[in-house]
């Protein structure tokens, strides 16, 4: 059975989105990762206008980011924390880990046995949703 809503501390859930949104910039940044992914992802082989373009279109990409994000946040909060309410910070890494083990990785790397993805991009992209959901789960643990 699931806890109440009302159980659920909204502004460490919405903190905690708004963290994960920033440490994705910086994950996707030329600081940590940028470049590899741009390489990968075909985009350093864009003229500055196509990528400028292409910067100007991202505001839907960008909203929607911003929803899992908060949407992730939120589902931590209700049905993954009040499991863990008596365990220590690092028995909850552990088991938001496993469930991105299950859940994200899994498919990640199935999606990228049919698509030919490369599978650094793979790492890349899952390790920034490890890392995020991590970062999440700290500051809901230590929130609550």
């Amino acid at each position: 059975m699931l806890p109440t809503l009302s159980s659920i501390n909204y502004l460490a859930v919405i903190v905690s989105a708004i963290v994960y949104m920033g440490f994705g910039f910086l994950w996707y940044s030329p600081i940590l990762i940028g470049k590899p992914w741009m390489k990968l992802m075909g985009y350093d082989k864009m003229s500055k206008a196509e990528m400028k373009k292409m910067q100007k279109e991202s505001g839907p990409a960008y909203m929607l980011s911003s929803a899992t994000s908060l949407v992730q946040s939120f589902l931590l909060a209700w049905v993954v924390l009040p499991f863990y309410a008596a365990a220590s910070t690092s028995s909850v890494v552990l088991g938001v880990a496993l469930l991105w083990i299950c859940f994200t990785l899994c498919y990640a790397l199935t999606g990228a046995a049919f698509t030919k993805k490369p599978y650094t991009l793979v790492a890349i992209d899952s390790g920034y949703q490890l890392f995020g959901l991590i970062i999440v789960t700290i500051i809901l643990k230590l929130w609550a």
